[in-house]
């Protein structure tokens, strides 16, 4: 019975300290922390990565926006992901996360930065975010023979060493298709504005001189019967010889927009006369008329005769035969 007495109270003895543990401490308070972390953790020239800030603080800590560096030597940032927030019972992390590219090759550094968080206890504190270094290695570095990031060799021949013709004859050739390709596109530019300016007035023809004489011979016909359409042809034929003549661009543009503009380097001498008699033209294209029919058809075989002068004088005397 002693025996048994013990025994029990052994075990009884055992259970009571077993039950009067101390219960187990809290979590000491998380000190608010920041890292980088890059990955991979070396670059190569050209290569994309994700640089991630992130900053450990006691669960309810306002954390602000991490800036961005005003200088990033051997990379570009891509993109700004974040930031993004992971809780726990213990501490809250805040992430954000840079998108990155090498564009040089050497030794560089992240620099550091500053991020202000406010504690739970509304205390503001600035909280630094370390710098972390970083290489950027050449890819040449992993291809034997090869110094740069697009390697060049020069041509090889077989059977023999290159000579200078191997090399000039083709350029020549090359050269000479350029050439042709540059008067193709300039044969084609001046055939178009020929063929333009042919359509501006379909009863002109090609010849220049001939055609405007005969326009304002035709003109000078019709004056009686319809004086504004003659006025109107005569006006084009002046208009479509100076043009052809003088490679000017007054079919494209009115009396009063020539005369506000400069002269043409060709046409110094005749600029003036020229605005004259589209004046004039204008004056009786457009009616009603102010004058007597008489008096004006009068005026316009003054002014026809005046722009016949015109273009024979514009004229060389070879092409008047």
């Amino acid at each position: 019975m002693r025996f048994v007495a013990i025994t029990w109270g052994a075990l009884l003895a055992l259970m009571a300290c077993s039950e009067a543990q101390p219960p187990a401490r809290p979590p000491a308070p998380v000190t608010p922390a920041a890292a980088l972390i890059l990955e991979p953790p070396h670059l190569e020239i050209g290569e994309t990565a994700t640089l991630e800030v992130a900053i450990a603080v006691p669960p309810g800590t306002r954390v602000g926006p991490v800036p961005a560096p005003d200088e990033t030597p051997g990379l570009w940032i891509l993109d700004v992901d974040g930031p993004s927030e992971s809780n726990s019972p213990e501490r809250d992390v805040h992430r954000t996360r840079f998108r990155i590219r090498a564009r040089e090759t050497g030794s560089f550094e992240w620099p550091a930065s500053e991020v202000r968080i406010i504690l739970p206890d509304d205390r503001e504190q600035v909280l630094e975010v370390p710098a972390r270094a970083f290489q950027v290695r050449s890819v040449a570095q992993d291809v034997p023979g090869q110094l740069t990031f697009f390697s060049y060799r020069s041509p090889v021949f077989q059977g023999e060493r290159a000579r200078p013709a191997d090399v000039v004859l083709p350029a020549l050739v090359g050269a000479a298709l350029a050439l042709a390709g540059v008067g193709l596109l300039a044969w084609v530019r001046r055939s178009r504005a020929a063929r333009q300016l042919s359509e501006a007035e379909p009863n002109l023809g090609n010849a220049p001189w001939r055609t405007a004489q005969a326009a304002l011979a035709a003109a000078g016909e019709i004056a009686e019967s319809d004086l504004p359409r003659a006025a109107d042809m005569a006006s084009a034929a002046l208009r479509v010889f100076v043009d052809r003549r003088f490679r000017a661009q007054t079919t494209r543009a009115t009396s009063e927009e020539l005369r506000s503009g400069e002269a043409p380097f060709l046409l110094t001498t005749r600029w003036e006369p020229l605005l004259d008699l589209l004046e004039q033209l204008d004056a009786l294209r457009f009616p009603p008329q102010t004058d007597d029919p008489r008096t004006a058809v009068q005026t316009f075989r003054g002014t026809i005769e005046t722009a016949q002068a015109f273009v024979t004088d514009a004229t060389p005397r070879g092409n008047t035969r």
